[in-house]
């Protein structure tokens, strides 16, 4: 009974995908060449899209956003987030073989719901940390300026929707983070 439960969430998510990729496709009037791969939960997972844009300019603005990365130790978080998912998921492992006994199939399945909210979880602190650096920035730089570099980055980005963005992205797209600069 886990088994098709667990499957049902599978299929449920796969349905979801697709459904997030036609509403990109219409809301911007493209769609991706190879979105189709986004639809398949564990080639995502493991292998994530890149974002597409260039490397950020050498701006003040962008220069004060790493500051605050580095001063906030975002990276230090975000990878003692993803090593504590990754340990409770080998210790979620060992006690399904060893006292529940649970098939291969199961295990993959779980570990792939754990692994979707855990990723929802991670793309919020990112998202959290993005705005962090963002109001950071503005502060030594001025709104002005914040205005200005997420401008230019708004322009060189593929545009996404909020949805889109939370679901693949560990940035929110520069429309949104603009906005936070009006």
């Amino acid at each position: 009974m886990t088994v098709v439960a667990l499957a049902v969430l599978l299929v449920l998510e796969v349905v979801l995908r697709v459904l997030l990729e036609v509403h990109e496709a219409k809301l911007f009037g493209k769609a991706h060449p190879l979105a189709v791969l986004r639809c398949i939960p564990v080639v995502n997972d493991f292998v994530p899209f890149p974002e597409n844009r260039l490397e950020p300019s050498n701006s003040k603005f962008v220069e004060m956003h790493e500051l605050a990365h580095k001063e906030k130790h975002h990276a230090l978080l975000r990878n003692f987030s993803k090593a504590v998912f990754y340990v409770l998921m080998a210790m979620m492992i060992v006690v399904q073989l060893a006292t529940l006994r649970m098939t291969i199939v199961e295990i993959v399945l779980w570990f792939h719901v754990a692994s979707v909210l855990f990723r929802l979880y991670y793309h919020w602190i990112c998202f959290s940390q993005e705005d962090e650096a963002d109001s950071f920035a503005a502060q030594k730089v001025g709104k002005g300026e914040a205005r200005k570099e997420l401008s230019r980055l708004k322009k060189e980005e593929r545009a996404t929707s909020n949805l889109f963005a939370f679901v693949y992205r560990e940035h929110p797209d520069a429309a949104r983070r603009r906005a936070r600069f009006q």
